[in-house]
Order: C-alpha cells, then structure tokens, then sequence
C-alpha cells in the first residue's frame, strides 16, 4: 500500500501541475487490497521484476482512482 499510496499522490501532483487545483482532488490508492486480476496470476512463478509475465498480469491492479469535487 505504500507505493499504492505514492502513486495517487503523484497523480495528485500531476494534476495540480496542470492546473486542477489540488483542494479539488480526491486521488484513492487502489491496488492488492481491491485486486482485480483474482486468482489469474497466482501460479506464474516468483514475483521479481524479471518476471515480466506476472509483472505484466499484475499492471491491473495497480491504479488509481481519481474524483474532481465540485467547487
């Protein structure tokens, strides 16, 4: 969740750089608490990030979710 968490800040910094302003912004960490992939990458060997077939399978979970609040 960590790194979960840094990525919905950078995303918050990102949109603040482009002008959104930042009160604005609700940026959610998603990730391995709210998987989406399930069970479909379980047996594809070791996680390492040589191991581009489960890196690969796992990118859909990585994300954030993002809401603009009215002013």
């Amino acid at each position: 969740m960590p790194l979960s968490r840094k990525r919905a800040e950078a995303v918050v910094a990102y949109l603040a750089g482009k002008g959104v302003e930042a009160t604005r912004i609700r940026a959610e960490a998603k990730g391995e608490s709210e998987a989406t992939t399930g069970d479909a990458c379980r047996n594809m060997g070791p996680d390492s990030a040589t191991n581009r077939k489960l890196v690969e399978c796992l990118e859909r979970d990585r994300r954030v979710e993002v809401k603009l609040v009215a002013r």
